[in-house]
């Protein structure tokens, strides 16, 4: 055979597996066939990514979904070398190891001159065997053995308890997902029709989210819309089941998800071994809530209430249970459309004052209660009502005197979102500056007696007719190492913020592109270039009036409140205060203006004319959505393989090789 021709390879491959096939006694709707495909993208990659396999095997005729594809085979080209061709092999099977939750390793091929390449890609890496000469009887036994194990994988390479099936009653149908829960002390639970929405990189820390909002599975008296599969470090302080509970122990803390089931995954047999890799050890969480990224929030004032909302959220977790979320992200703040209770009367000052006395006393060891945004507005009678939603506690922390070793900065987040010293591991500054700190802003006298009845000490504890800090010179601050605080998650909500509004486009009008500059300045990986303030022109003009928020909010950033030596302003919750007064002073002061209410598109701005040398594999608006694209740590959720070149590189760093039989 000639080993580059497409047609001859898949033709001898097809032979092989119908041999196979019919030793094994398979109806021939089992058969796997190897289909040319050089010009066809699969569908439903869980990351959005359009690769295009050579060859793909497959039992799918008619419409091919990653997830229905056994194998993948890339055949080297003119001009490329088998170099170049076996990483390009190795990307195609990390990315159907993404679209493949079931498995634990899947199975892949390369085409060269010199022979075949056979790969095999699990979260432990790349594994693969020289170029295979076929005219040598033992490699084509290996050949025929790698086909048969299309058919019947090792155990060690399968996930028992996920089982793929195609749901033809879908109104686009497609393949779903269903989900064998094992408690120890009840039945298993089969959790049905679940899709795959999300997968991180396949190498190391693989995970996946499976989401059925319109009929979840219900477990212990709870809907479990959302099941989340992960590979945790063993040796970690905690496991995010641990945090989330320990967050929620005392009070349900709204606008934070919680877990309704866990247990660690095991193979298949009477042991019930846990499936570990790597020091790593198969998690699955089961989740009471689902949401959708805050990219996808339609109106300025929703935005506006749920970043509000996060600051809170972090605030009262920090206050009570002693927790740093430590990844805040576009990919781990999501929004829930949800219908707002109309509040019952009018409530006065007077009638909340009471209510509300000692929801965030510091003083009387009484828990801080959640009061959201919509609240403090007088839309709702429902102190405790929030779109927002936090995911992703994987990097939480439960901070105490002790553990400032353990924060020291590891790149572990969402490079983009990162408090600038986090992301630099030091403090900023040169050899020698002078911070200085602004008092906290004035509350807007429209919302200001219900802010005092609601918050009577905050009002005390932030008082606004302060002079500005000075705490005086400070000698090579870039000299401190920078530690994860509490103000470092409420820096990173504000990256956040910036990056809806630059995105935003309005519903059915023209907007300007984005300009390639500020997307650089978004998106780059290996330096911190973002903007200290947003200049004009760099938001569509309908939603230029967020430029003086997000200014405004960038003021607070100037000087890290590391150096603040008075109070408030060393105070940990002194950041969150003030970007909380910014947000609802700007709601309430534009209350009546009409872009509040003036729905986006849902998709992203375009991109200027792309930079001749910097051409991305995705497009510019998929870049600048991906919470990914920046790379950074290798832990958080939203981290998925940005291109096919990053998966090349990812393979390269991670391939290994084993001599032929």
């Amino acid at each position: 055979m000639e080993p580059t021709n497409e047609k001859v390879f898949s033709g001898c491959l097809n032979k092989l597996s119908a041999h196979v096939r019919t030793l094994l006694r398979l109806d021939p709707d089992k058969e796997i066939l190897f289909i040319d495909t050089p010009n066809t993208v699969p569908k439903d990659h869980p990351t959005g990514a359009s690769y295009r396999p050579d060859i793909i095997a497959t039992t799918q005729r008619g419409e091919i979904h990653w997830t229905g594809i056994e194998a993948t085979v890339e055949v080297n080209s003119s001009g490329r070398t088998e170099e170049g061709a076996g990483l390009q092999a190795a990307s195609l099977s990390i990315s159907l190891l993404q679209a493949r939750p079931d498995l634990l390793a899947v199975q892949g091929f390369c085409v060269t001159k010199s022979g075949i390449i056979l790969t095999i890609v699990s979260s432990s890496g790349v594994t693969r065997t020289e170029a295979l000469n076929m005219s040598v009887s033992a490699n084509r036994v290996l050949l025929y053995a790698f086909i048969t194990r299309l058919y019947e994988p090792d155990p060690n390479m399968v996930d028992p308890s996920i089982k793929r099936r195609w749901d033809d009653t879908a109104p686009q149908p497609h393949y779903v997902f269903d989900i064998t829960l094992t408690p120890a002390d009840s039945d298993a639970v089969v959790c049905s029709g679940y899709r795959t929405i999300y997968a991180r990189e396949s190498l190391d820390p693989r995970a996946h989210i499976f989401v059925n909002e319109t009929n979840p599975t219900s477990f212990g008296g709870a809907a479990i819309p959302v099941i989340k599969d992960a590979y945790c470090d063993l040796n970690s302080r905690f496991t995010e089941d641990a945090i989330i509970k320990h967050i929620h122990h005392e009070r349900d803390i709204p606008g934070i998800v919680r877990v309704a089931y866990a247990e660690l995954v095991c193979y298949g047999g009477p042991d019930r071994r846990v499936i570990v890799r790597d020091g790593r050890q198969k998690t699955r969480l089961c989740l009471k809530e689902f949401g959708r990224s805050i990219m996808e929030c339609k109106t300025v004032k929703d935005v506006l209430i749920v970043m509000y909302d996060q600051l809170e959220n972090t605030r009262i977790m920090y206050r009570n249970r002693n927790v740093i979320h430590r990844d805040i992200s576009i990919g781990n703040i999501m929004f829930r459309d949800l219908p707002v209770p109309p509040p019952i009367e009018d409530r006065n000052a007077e009638n909340i004052s009471h209510e509300n006395i000692d929801s965030d006393n510091e003083t009387d060891g009484i828990p801080a209660i959640f009061c959201g945004g919509t609240y403090l507005l007088g839309e709702t009678d429902d102190r405790s009502f929030t779109k927002n939603l936090l995911i992703d506690l994987e990097l939480a922390e439960v901070l105490d005197e002790k553990q400032d070793e353990l924060r020291l900065p590891s790149g572990a987040g969402t490079m983009q979102f990162m408090a600038r010293s986090i992301r630099k591991g030091r403090l900023l500054g040169g050899h020698a500056m002078i911070p200085f700190f602004d008092s906290p802003p004035e509350i807007s006298k429209t919302l200001l007696t219900r802010y005092r009845g609601i918050f009577p000490d905050r009002v005390k504890r932030f008082p606004c007719k302060i002079p500005t800090h000075i705490p005086g010179i400070v000698k090579n601050p870039s000299n401190t190492i920078a530690y994860h605080a509490l103000r470092h998650d409420a820096e990173s909500v504000y990256w956040v913020l910036v990056r809806w509004a630059v995105c935003a486009a309005p519903a059915g009008k023209a907007s300007p592109p984005v300009s390639q500059h500020m997307r650089f300045r978004l998106t780059e990986d290996y330096s911190d270039y973002r903007p200290s303030y947003i200049e004009e022109g760099e938001l569509d003009p309908s939603y230029d009036a967020l430029r003086n928020l997000l200014n405004n909010m960038a003021s607070y950033l100037d000087h890290d409140l590391h150096w603040a030596t008075e109070a408030p302003f060393n105070h940990p919750e002194f950041l969150h205060e003030a970007l909380q007064r910014l947000i609802l002073n700007f709601l309430a002061d534009n209350k009546d203006e009409d872009f509040m209410l003036l729905p986006t598109s849902g998709k992203p701005r375009e991109l200027q004319e792309p930079l001749r040398y910097a051409e991305p594999v995705r497009s510019g608006q998929e870049h600048l959505l991906d919470p990914s694209s920046a790379g950074g740590g290798n832990c958080s959720l939203k981290r998925p393989a940005s291109s096919q070149g990053e998966l090349e590189r990812k393979a390269k760093k991670a391939k290994g090789t084993v001599a032929s039989s």
